[in-house]
């Protein structure tokens, strides 16, 4: 048994050949769920990261992340979007 797993800090442990197969797995039966059961387990999961501050944790390191990519971008490629076609997806769903 695997240090993490005795210590409670996992569920499972499984081989290292196999991590696609075994997430794979639940990702398969969750997306089989009618939405009725798993989005509303999400919604609880994100009110109470939100009331631990983890989502406002999250959302700053994530909007300075991209500012960082931008200023990355206006000084290495052609613009700040580093030359990233905006209107590509617009059109591939038309």
């Amino acid at each position: 048994m695997a240090r993490g797993e005795v210590l409670g800090m996992v569920n499972r442990v499984v081989e290292a050949a196999e991590p696609a197969a075994e997430t794979e797995r639940p990702a398969l039966r969750i997306a089989g769920m009618p939405a009725c059961g798993p989005a509303p387990a999400k919604g609880a999961v994100n009110q109470a990261e939100d009331l631990q501050g983890l989502h406002t944790g999250t959302d700053s390191v994530c909007g300075l992340l991209h500012h960082l990519a931008h200023a990355h971008n206006a000084e290495t490629a052609a613009d700040s979007l580093g030359s990233v076609n905006t209107a590509a997806p617009k059109e591939a769903n038309t």
